[in-house]
C-alpha cells in the first residue's frame, strides 16, 4: 500500500494477502484497508490495470485543482505505456536502496527508496502534468545516483517510444541532474543554472522532488531529529537550497504545485527553526 502527498495508489492484486498482512502492523491500517476494499467492491473507487496489477486510485483535495480532474489525470498517467516502462526501470534501478534515516533512529525497516520517485511522479500527476513529465519523475535520480546509468542508457531504454516524448523525458531528467565530482555548493549552482535555463516541466519535476524531500525531513523533525543527523549539510544550507529552487520555479509551474511547494517550505523552515532554537537552549 503506497500513500503520499501526491495521491493514494493501492495495489490490490496479485498480492492482496501480503498487503493485508502489512496493514496488520497498525490497527488503523487494517481498518482503512477493510474500508477501502468495501469501497472498491461497491465501485466507489476507480481502478486501473498497470503492469498486470490492479490498482485503485484516490487523490487528496488541494487548492487550484479539481479533484475529479486530478483523479482522471492520475488514472491516465498510470495507464500510459511510457509511465509503465519508466516504473519498471525505476523499480530495477532502486532495488535494495533505502531512504536516509537520522543517526540513532530506531527504524528496523527503512523506507524503500523507490517510494520517493513514485511520490514525485504522483505529485506531478495530481497537478495535472502529462505522462511524459510523470515518467521523468520516476527516473529523475537514476543517472545521478545509480552506477551504470547514463543519459545514453536512458535514451536507449525509450527508443521504442515516440521520439518527441523520448527527447522530452531525457532532457527533463538531464536538467535536474547535478554534476558529479564537484563540491556540494558547485553542484547546487550548476543545478540552479540548469533549472533557470530549462523547461517549465523540469521546474515542475524539481519542485515535486523538493516537496517530497521536505516531507521526509519534516517527519523526522517532528520526532525531534535535527537535519544534520540525516542530511550531508545542515538545516540552514538546505533551507537556502530549497528557497533558491522555489524562487526559480515560482510562476513557471502549476499553481497547485507552487502552493504545495510554498506550504512545504514554510512548514520545513518553521520546524527547523524550532529545533535549532531548542538545541541552542540546551547548549546554554
Amino acid at each position: 500500500m503506497s500513500r503520499c502527498r501526491g495521491a493514494c495508489v493501492t495495489r490490490l492484486f496479485p498480492r492482496p494477502l501480503l498487503d493485508a498482512v502489512g496493514a496488520l502492523s497498525h490497527l488503523d491500517g487494517l481498518f482503512l484497508l477493510l474500508v477501502e476494499v468495501l469501497q472498491v467492491f461497491f465501485r466507489r473507487r476507480p481502478t486501473v490495470t498497470h503492469n498486470d496489477l490492479v490498482y485503485w486510485v484516490s487523490v487528496p483535495a488541494i487548492p487550484f485543482v479539481d479533484p475529479a480532474m486530478a483523479q482522471r489525470n492520475v488514472l491516465r498517467v498510470l495507464q500510459s505505456d511510457i509511465y509503465g516502462h519508466a516504473d519498471q526501470l525505476a523499480r530495477a534501478a532502486s532495488k535494495g536502496q533505502t531512504r536516509k534515516v537520522p543517526r540513532g533512529h530506531p527504524s528496523r525497516t527503512p523506507e524503500p527508496y523507490y517510494n520517493h520517485p513514485v511520490e514525485v511522479a504522483l505529485l506531478l500527476a495530481n497537478a495535472l502534468y502529462d505522462p511524459v513529465v510523470c515518467a521523468s519523475g520516476l527516473l529523475h535520480d537514476v543517472v545521478e545516483d545509480v552506477d551504470g546509468w547514463t543519459f545514453e542508457t536512458l535514451n536507449t531504454e525509450f527508443l521504442n517510444f515516440d521520439e518527441a516524448d523520448r527527447v522530452r523525458l531525457v532532457t527533463t531528467v538531464r536538467t535536474v541532474t547535478k554534476p558529479k565530482g564537484v563540491t556540494w555548493e558547485a553542484a547546487l549552482d550548476c543545478y540552479c543554472d540548469q533549472l533557470q535555463a530549462g523547461s517549465d516541466a523540469a521546474c515542475a519535476l524539481a519542485s515535486a522532488d523538493k516537496i517530497s524531500n521536505m516531507g521526509s525531513s519534516e517527519r523526522y523533525a517532528q520526532e525531534g531529529y535535527a537535519a544534520d543527523s540525516y542530511l550531508k549539510h545542515g538545516w540552514e544550507a538546505n533551507m537556502q537550497k530549497f528557497q533558491r529552487v522555489f524562487d526559480i520555479c515560482k510562476g513557471r509551474i502549476h499553481p497547485a504545485l507552487e502552493h504545495q511547494f510554498g506550504s512545504s517550505l514554510r512548514q520545513w523552515e518553521a520546524s527547523g527553526r524550532r529545533l535549532e532554537a531548542a538545541r541552542a537552549h540546551l547548549k546554554r
